[in-house]
């Protein structure tokens, strides 16, 4: 049984997370949304299963190069 592969999806437009959380979801891989960079750092201290996260750069308050 393959295991599945968990994603970080962090950025500030919904609309995009919310597409692409579907696309994700459609190859059976598990997503956690966040919406900025703090939300982003909340979610990662909470869930150490996480392995890939893809982090949006141009974001208000946080953004993705602090949040890295």
């Amino acid at each position: 049984m393959e295991k599945k592969i968990n994603i970080l999806l962090v950025d500030d437009e919904k609309p995009f997370v919310e597409t692409r959380m579907k696309r994700l979801k459609k190859r059976e891989i598990d997503v956690i949304p966040a919406y900025d960079g703090l939300e982003a750092l909340d979610c990662l201290e909470k869930n150490s299963d996480i392995e890939v996260v893809i982090l949006d750069i141009k974001m208000p308050d946080k953004d993705g190069l602090q949040v890295y």
